[in-house]
């Protein structure tokens, strides 16, 4: 299995220069043009099967169809990001307490007749092409998933990659070995249950597929694979110390020369400090905490003044070129409790909430960008001030959203049980 183990949201880019000249720096929810990346977002080839017993017309065999050769002309076309039940495949199925198939954990394969479906465990059978972009060959690859419905096993030209489940998280797998010059082809099966669904048993709609953005990104083969950053701050959030961890990635082995750098830009781009260090690194991988000290004349972040510094993260090679470049926004803030009350940056906050669903009239849980801005726009009209993200992880683009305007964020794990734990004897 080839899935990666979960990081910070980063894309990556060759250069600098070549970073800040994409949309996307600036508004970290746009598509980047300019990146090592690749959308994967479409139109995909789509079969759906009604049970994982039985195949479609006894002319299916499931287990052939991620052939590399596999022709998949007959199939039907479906847009992804899409909830499969907004193309009349099956019904979308509203539950509160129980769940939408019989409860027989750690079991999911048998659905309730009483909500509206059959009862079968519904597999959508996804592929498409695509064609690795130039230069792709000598790096690493990944595919990334930002959310699927419930579960999904991918191949890559016929060979096996991995299998995820938890529909609100992302999940990325290395292709690197598996990828090839020119054509490619991704298949993947979307399980509408799995055992992790006992703890998706939200008061909501219950729908399924790829439902979130789907992207290749490429790297050096040794690069920086996860971001942590933390500060330490005065009450006013105006002076401290910023530390970024940095995980650099060298799972080929070999011994590897690298410079790591971090730069902190202020909103207007000039750079208020900078910190760097040389890393020989032999083993798989190797962390390295670079912190920016002396941090004074800061400008506090807050809803009703959402000021958002830049923190560039540099990777150069042993000749000092740079080889992997990417930028996250960061507000600096400084939170306490006293007692029942909080205070932000020193102040009193009163929150003014609400909370959200990825519902689309339209995509069914699929958000497109142009209906997260205009939430997240209304919300700010209406003199709301935080969001309550009822009752999972958004997709990282809309976090960015609610820093760039303005909003505290309640964040809430994709996990609500029910009564399924009196249903178990052991």
């Amino acid at each position: 299995d080839y899935k990666e183990t979960r990081h910070a949201k980063f894309v990556p880019y060759s250069t600098t220069a070549e970073m800040k000249a994409d949309a996307y720096y600036d508004k970290p929810w746009l598509t980047p043009e300019k990146a090592e990346y690749m959308s994967l977002n479409g139109t995909w080839k789509f079969n759906f099967l009604r049970s994982n017993t039985t195949t479609p017309n006894n002319t299916f065999i499931s287990e052939q169809y991620y052939a590399d050769t596999y022709n998949t002309s007959s199939w039907d076309d479906i847009r992804v990001p899409l909830s499969w039940e907004m193309a009349n495949y099956s019904k979308p199925v509203y539950t509160n307490v129980g769940y939408p198939f019989s409860s027989n954990a750690p079991n999911a394969n048998t659905g309730l007749t009483s909500c509206g479906v059959d009862g079968n465990n519904h597999i959508g059978f996804y592929r498409r092409t695509f064609t690795l972009p130039e230069g792709w060959t000598d790096k690493r690859v990944f595919v990334h998933f930002d959310g699927v419905y419930s579960a999904a096993a991918v191949w890559v030209n016929g060979s096996y990659i991995g299998y995820s489940q938890g529909s609100n998280t992302d999940a990325e797998f290395d292709l690197t070995g598996f990828v090839r010059n020119g054509e490619n082809n991704i298949s993947v099966a979307v399980y509408r249950w799995c055992d992790g669904s006992y703890l998706e048993g939200q008061d909501m709609w219950h729908l399924s597929g790829i439902h979130r953005d789907v992207y290749l990104v490429a790297t050096p083969k040794t690069f920086i694979s996860d971001h942590y950053i933390t500060s330490s701050l005065n009450t006013g959030a105006t002076s401290g110390t910023m530390s970024v961890a940095l995980t650099i990635d060298n799972r080929d082995g070999g011994t590897e020369e690298k410079t790591v750098e971090v730069e902190l830009l202020d909103a207007n781009g000039s750079t208020v400090k900078t910190a760097s260090e040389n890393v020989n690194i032999s083993g798989a991988s190797e962390t390295k905490t670079l912190t920016l000290s002396g941090l004074s004349g800061l400008t506090p972040w807050c809803a009703e003044s959402p000021y958002l510094y830049t923190v560039i993260v540099r990777q150069k090679n042993a000749t000092g070129s740079e080889e992997m470049v990417f930028s996250t926004k960061y507000g600096f803030r400084n939170i306490t409790k006293n007692g029942n009350l909080v205070y932000i940056n020193g102040k009193r906050i009163f929150f003014k909430g609400v909370n959200t669903q990825d519902t689309h009239p339209e995509y069914g849980r699929a958000i497109d960008v142009e209906t997260m801005l205009k939430d997240v726009t209304m919300m700010k009209r209406a003199n709301v001030n935080t969001v309550r993200t009822s009752h999972y992880p958004r997709q990282p683009k809309m976090y960015a959203m609610f820093d760039a305007f303005g909003l505290y964020c309640m964040d809430e794990a994709d996990v609500e049980c029910h009564y399924v734990g009196t249903n178990i004897s052991s």
